[in-house]
C-alpha cells in the first residue's frame, strides 16, 4: 500500500504523540511532553484545513 503525498503528512500528528509518550517522565521534560501532546491534535486541525482548501480549489 502506497501513501500519497498528502497522506504522508498524516504521520506528523502520530509522530508528535509518540515523541510525547517516549520522553522520560522527569520534571525537566514535562514542558516538552505537554507541548508535543497539545500540538498533535492542533496539527490534525491544521492538516484538515489544508486538505479542505486543496479540495475546494
Amino acid at each position: 500500500m502506497r501513501i500519497g503525498r498528502a497522506g504522508g503528512w498524516l504521520v506528523v500528528p502520530v509522530a508528535l504523540l509518540v515523541v510525547s509518550w517516549v520522553l522520560p517522565r522527569r520534571r525537566r521534560h514535562t514542558a516538552l511532553r505537554v507541548t508535543f501532546a497539545v500540538l498533535a491534535p492542533l496539527s490534525l486541525v491544521g492538516l484538515y484545513a489544508l486538505f479542505v482548501s486543496l479540495i475546494v480549489t
